[in-house]
């Protein structure tokens, strides 16, 4: 029996990866910040099979609890596999991003990324075995409009998964990426709701307002969470994991045309899908006499 960390596991990939470890029997260490939700989950699950514990990867603090706990519970040993799918993203132009909000994509996305893994390398280092899956997006491969602070973090987050992969391997570590498309999950739509924080007056609104035609365009091309759990096992146990995991793998051949196709090209392109032609200043307002 194997054991397997996942932060985010109160909703979408985190929980449907729970949902697949613990069929596969594996022993599942399920994290979160939502502790309600987290007692609500539980009885679904076997006596003993799914831990639920509460997990705030933005605070060191709350990591080191963790950390603790996970250790006394598998007395000393640890983990097998870390997945690192906690995520935060917001919809904002970079132009009008708030310092807040783009600290907290880095903060999610990104720094707990390298903090979950240094908590929980020394037993694997120590064993010489083990996994770390970090789940990113096809996003850290092309940004894209009015998500590039998350979009940027995902440029980090398969940076540092490169150089965790090139330092680990010699001690017996594998790190692997999982970059999925647009998936059916609750992040999507809280993506998608923070559009409307977009203010009136912004020269972005009214190409914001288009933010339902690029719902719709995405819906159609959306995965269900199994698909990329799927790729979260194979990573988790393959003999020999890939470095990265793509879905749909139709998106590679995507990003590869993008990255060789003329740059004048690939942007009237994403021009016209963002609606970009409307990116204006709106008319002043009409003074008081």
């Amino acid at each position: 029996m194997k054991n397997i960390l996942i932060t985010g596991a109160t909703s979408g990939i985190g929980l449907e990866a729970a949902r697949s470890f613990a069929k596969l029997g594996w022993t599942v260490f399920a994290t979160g910040r939502n502790e309600r939700r987290m007692k609500e989950l539980a009885p679904e699950f076997p006596p003993g099979t799914v831990h639920f514990l509460p997990l705030d990867v933005d605070h060191a603090d709350s990591i080191a609890a963790l950390r603790r706990t996970v250790l006394e519970m598998t007395r000393g040993y640890g983990i097998d596999v870390l997945v690192n799918n906690a995520g935060f993203a917001r919809a904002a132009p970079l132009a009008e991003v708030t310092s807040a909000d783009l600290r907290a994509h880095f903060e999610t996305n990104v720094f707990a990324v390298v903090a979950m893994a240094q908590a929980f390398l020394p037993e694997m280092i120590g064993r010489r075995s083990g996994r770390i899956v970090n789940v990113s997006s096809s996003g850290g491969q092309m940004s894209l409009p009015y998500v590039g602070a998350y979009h940027g973090a995902k440029f980090a987050v398969e940076a540092i998964s490169d150089a965790f992969r090139w330092e680990l391997r010699p001690l017996g570590v594998r790190v692997s990426v999982i970059e999925p498309g647009p998936v059916r999950t609750p992040f999507v739509d809280r993506l998608v709701d923070s559009t409307r924080l977009v203010s009136a007056d912004s020269p972005y609104a009214e190409s914001f307002a288009d933010v339902g035609r690029m719902q719709k365009l995405a819906e159609r091309h959306m995965m269900e969470p199994e698909v990329v759990v799927r790729d979260i096992v194979r990573a988790a146990t393959a003999p020999r994991p890939r470095a990265r995991y793509m879905q749909p793998r139709s998106l590679e051949l995507v990003i590869l045309l993008a990255h060789v196709a003329p740059t004048w090209l690939v942007d009237a392109v994403i021009a016209r899908i963002f609606s970009l032609d409307k990116i204006r200043l709106p008319p002043p307002a009409a003074k008081i006499q």
